[in-house]
């Protein structure tokens, strides 16, 4: 009899299979010769199949028997999906792999070098990929290009810094690249707005520079920020006409005070050239063209001559000030 020692191919389709015979009974020694014409106990570098060797003893006597070598039932593959990038620059793309033929356990690679025994392949950015796969006996399975994308960036843009009078409020406008599920408004101090989940709030009346961050989120969870300073013109000036002639032409015929709107004047004097009050008003607004002096005293009207004038004034945001000075009433 004979007895048979077989070895299966590592590949599927390759041909590293081997097959030993140790042939019983008989006179030794015995010659084996193979189907393949070759000779010896063993042979290799088989590919799958049926194989049939002829033992000779030493008195000619003849024994044929076959054995066979076997092969994984498929070659090797994989079927795959992949889970694009969520959002631009990102790195959570991932690939799905669904095995089979070959020799499991698996293992796999998208470099082929760093091998994981995990089917799911995760932490990829947006590439071309193709994955390595290897079964236990070292065959090897490259897939496809496998293509992971990613969205294009999410922005967006308040605009250039604004600037605004003191007391005054401003609108801030997003510009953003794509849809978006929510506005993150976020003063950077104690200014506040009117929303801060709207797309385009209102601040606060601002005496001081404020500064206020957006962010936005869309429906991957993707965000993208954005920051505008808001200046304030601080403005204090105030201006009481070097001279006006009162002479009834609807043209500079009150002595009034001028200034930024939202600035109230809490005094108003006039004096001659002798110290004495010659007008007196207050609590009244800045520019307003009914409250001034006419260039009369008593009821009477002044001559022609330089006069003092003395103001004090509180700004919007509460400063106060003082001023003086001289015109000429002009007749």
């Amino acid at each position: 009899g004979v007895g048979f020692v077989s070895e299966k191919v590592d590949c599927f389709g390759a041909s590293t299979g081997s097959l030993s015979a140790q042939a019983e009974g008989g006179t030794a020694p015995y010659t084996y010769v193979w189907s393949t014409g070759q000779q010896g106990k063993v042979i290799d570098a088989l590919a799958a199949g049926t194989y049939t060797v002829t033992i000779f003893d030493a008195n000619g006597c003849e024994l044929i028997e076959t054995s066979e070598v076997f092969q994984p039932e498929a070659p090797l593959a994989a079927l795959f999906e992949a889970d694009d990038v969520s959002c631009f620059g990102r790195e959570d793309g991932v690939i799905y792999l669904d095995p089979s033929g070959g020799t499991p356990p698996y293992t796999f690679s998208v470099d082929g070098e760093h091998f994981v025994g995990t089917t799911q392949l995760v932490g990829l950015e947006a590439g071309e990929y193709n994955v390595w796969m290897r079964d236990s006996r070292g065959c090897e399975y490259i897939t496809s290009e496998i293509l992971i994308l990613e969205p294009e960036p999410l922005s967006v843009d308040l605009g250039p810094d604004l600037r605004i009078d003191m007391g005054e409020t401003a609108v801030l406008d997003a510009e953003v690249s794509a849809p978006v599920v929510s506005y993150e408004w976020i003063p950077l101090g104690p200014e506040g707005l009117n929303c801060y989940d709207c797309f385009d709030p209102e601040t606060d009346a601002l005496f001081n520079p404020a500064t206020y961050e957006l962010v936005v989120t869309d429906e991957n969870g993707c965000t993208a920020e954005d920051r505008i300073n808001v200046f304030v013109h601080k403005d204090r000036l105030v201006l009481v006409p070097p001279a006006f002639s009162p002479n009834s032409d609807s043209h500079n015929d009150r002595l009034l005070v001028h200034g930024k709107s939202g600035t109230t004047v809490t005094l108003f004097q006039v004096y001659d050239r002798w110290g004495e009050l010659v007008f007196e008003a207050g609590d009244f607004p800045v520019n307003d063209p009914n409250i001034g002096w006419d260039g009369s005293f008593k009821g009477e009207l002044m001559n022609s001559g330089v006069f003092i004038w003395y103001v004090e004034v509180r700004y919007v945001d509460g400063v106060e000030e003082t001023f003086k000075g001289s015109t000429t009433l002009i007749r």
